[in-house]
């Protein structure tokens, strides 16, 4: 275990993956071709930011709240 790791203040932890040559296809609805893994963000390979990542995020929130 890592020192801090496990700590009574730690809310959540996930990795940080970025694939900024590599795009990951995604449908209109972030959907990858595998059923059920969904991609946004840095890690999809479309977005290099904090201000389009947090706009995936949105839309993804939006599409989630329409359903």
């Amino acid at each position: 275990m890592v020192p801090g790791f496990a700590s009574t203040e730690t809310l959540l932890y996930g990795p940080e993956v970025k694939f900024y040559s590599n795009k990951i296809d995604i449908d209109e609805n972030f959907e990858t071709n595998i059923k059920g893994l969904y991609c946004l963000g840095d890690s999809s390979g479309w977005t290099r930011g904090l201000m389009m990542a947090s706009l995936m995020g949105v839309q993804m929130a939006k599409k989630l709240l329409l359903n």
